[in-house]
């Protein structure tokens, strides 16, 4: 065998004494050809086999006119089966070489072109590819966990063979087709931590080839039944509202988690703003935003982003600035609302009208840079509305019972 770098020729000569035994042993027809094949001659190959040794760095083979002729192989164990290529275009380039190991002989196979076939040389044994594949195979199997699922009276639920790097909600999916469980409905829990969908076995904690998780069926909360129950529903946008049920419950948990987070700390509010003056503040708020008709939720999200704001002050905040930082807020609010709600233009019109002009815009904006650097650009934090008008998704909306107890609270 005889392995030529890419755009090396071969010679003539060494190609002669490579195939010298094997032509001791030819008829003498088959050694005409045979010596023919050893070298290309740029007198004797056509134009196909001279683009041919172009591109492949000099090693031909050329095909006599005897197309049922076969060169067998007296020292080789494993030989193969090339498909004699056709040329591309005008530049006569191979294609694609088929290699078909556990023959016995080699075939050039006829097609258009019958003066020229190449003859690609093996790098390696199809065995050598077999165990490669079977050492990835058996590196898979040993980093392999074995994860023994018990649920909450310490019976068995399953025993699953996964992978470091498989993700939690991949476990669950194959725990749902044991259970018919919904992953949104499973808990899996290791040691003391719920293990979270997105992150992996490996960064859960789980490393050892042998581990135990604790497996959780958790109810759906009402909100999830009630938006489970719509799916048949003759309403197009309550069918719709459905395909909520499956996140419905997650989200508000990650709400709750995020308001937590960000609640102020009462103390620490009060020593940037007197209760007197916050409960003044507040005051003209709620008569201001019912004649300017802002939601319920605008005057919470306020609310909540002024005390925040003075939780994280250092200094009191100064009477005559109060206006200001409450004009800051309100704009940071309306822009966070939908655009239907506040397009634009209308945004800056309302604050001119809640200052009554006694504020320029660019003063307004700076004080709104100022509250957003200091609470790191963290807004548009859930409230208690917010929770409030979750919950009460269950309610009939076209009820008069059910809307009046929903302003009440």
């Amino acid at each position: 065998e005889m392995v030529s770098a890419p755009g090396v020729g071969v010679t003539s000569a060494s190609v002669a004494a490579a195939w010298a035994p094997e032509t001791d042993r030819m008829p003498g027809h088959e050694r005409k050809h045979s010596a023919c094949s050893a070298a290309c001659s740029h007198q004797s190959c056509c134009s196909a086999q001279q683009r041919l040794c172009a591109h492949t760095g000099g090693i031909n083979v050329q095909v006599g006119e005897n197309a049922d002729c076969k060169l067998k192989s007296q020292e080789g164990n494993a030989s193969f089966v090339i498909e004699q290529q056709s040329n591309v275009g005008s530049l006569g380039l191979v294609q694609s070489s088929e290699l078909i190991c556990n023959a016995s002989e080699v075939h050039p196979t006829q097609g258009p072109c019958q003066d020229a076939a190449f003859f690609p040389i093996p790098t390696w044994p199809c065995t050598v590819a077999w165990g490669v594949g079977n050492q990835i195979h058996s590196q898979s199997d040993h980093n392999a966990l074995r994860l023994s699922i018990l649920s909450m009276s310490g019976s068995e639920v399953a025993v699953l063979q996964c992978l470091p790097g498989d993700a939690v909600s991949e476990v669950k999916r194959q725990l749902s087709r044991i259970t018919c469980t919904p992953g949104h409905e499973q808990r899996l829990v290791f040691g003391n931590r719920v293990l979270k969908d997105r992150e992996t076995l490996k960064a859960s904690g789980i490393t050892h080839t042998h581990a135990t998780l604790q497996w959780i069926k958790v109810r759906p909360s009402g909100v999830a039944r009630n938006l489970e129950s719509q799916r048949r529903s003759h309403s197009p946008s309550k069918a719709l509202s459905a395909s909520l049920a499956e996140i419905v419950d997650s989200v508000m948990q990650t709400e709750h988690v995020l308001s937590e987070s960000a609640r102020p700390r009462a103390a620490d509010a009060a020593m940037a703003i007197t209760p007197q003056h916050r409960g003044e503040l507040i005051n003209w708020m709620v008569q201001a935003f019912e004649v300017c008709h802002f939601d319920d939720s605008m005057l919470h999200s306020i609310v909540l982003t002024l005390d925040r704001y003075c939780a994280r002050r250092a200094s009191p905040i100064e009477a005559t600035a109060i206006q200001k930082v409450l004009m800051a807020a309100v704009c940071t609010e309306m822009k966070l609302a939908s655009e239907s709600e506040y397009p634009h233009g209308h945004w800056q019109d309302m604050l001119a009208h809640l200052c009554h002009g006694h504020l320029s815009r660019a003063a307004i904006l700076k004080a709104e840079f100022d509250i957003l650097r200091g609470l790191g650009f963290v807004v548009g934090i859930p409230t208690p509305v917010t929770f409030l008008r979750e919950f009460a998704t269950r309610l009939d909306e076209a009820g008069t019972v059910d809307n009046q107890a929903l302003q009440l609270a």
